[in-house]
């Protein structure tokens, strides 16, 4: 979502589209974790799960360095942001693996279309009422928007890899609603 919002409203509002994935992540990473982990374990176990990704860590690593305004050698950054930089290609080849192996039930096109509608309609129209609730304007409301009106993100297939849950019906709502935006961000972009 940060390369639309930057090649939509510039530079300037790369930080607050920065911002709302961070604060995606951290609950993806926290509350979406203990979700995904509940379907197969204990409420225990659950909670455990969370803390068995390497994610968490990093969250709080960054917070601490960040607060004590600690500067970090280049010989322990550049390897980092290296791996870092790795990321998403690494999720998309396990996103491309998971579009090869998509097998839906008769049901689950109806479930996608349903997903794809909440995703792509609901979600926007959520974000415009939390930019009305919190008083937001300008870049940071265009920017709270777009990013709520993104398809779902290639971290929701990583989990359902990670906890076996549906991952090609996961990997099949990506397709869906990443084709499908292209439609409905070209139409609120100009809106």
């Amino acid at each position: 979502g940060i390369p639309v919002v930057q090649g939509t409203l510039g530079d300037e509002a790369i930080g607050i589209a920065a911002l709302f994935v961070l604060f995606v992540n951290i609950v993806q990473a926290t509350l979406g974790v203990y979700v995904a982990a509940a379907g197969r374990k204990s409420p225990w176990g659950s909670f455990a799960s969370v803390f068995k990704l390497p994610l968490i860590y990093a969250f709080a690593l960054a917070f601490v360095v960040r607060a004590l305004d600690i500067s970090v050698p280049d010989m322990i950054f550049s390897p980092i942001s290296k791996i870092g930089d790795a990321a998403i290609p690494l999720a998309q080849v396990v996103l491309g693996i998971q579009l090869t192996t998509i097998k839906m039930g008769h049901g689950e096109y109806g479930q996608l279309f349903t997903i794809g509608a909440i995703r792509l309609l609901i979600s926007p129209l959520a974000g415009i009422g939390l930019a009305w609730l919190l008083g937001l304007d300008g870049i940071v409301r265009q920017a709270l928007i777009i990013q709520s009106a993104m398809p779902t993100a290639v971290n929701a297939g990583l989990l359902a890899v990670q906890f076996d849950l549906k991952p090609s019906f996961v990997a099949g709502a990506i397709l869906v609603t990443t084709v499908a935006s292209a439609a409905t961000l070209t139409v609120l972009i100009g809106w």
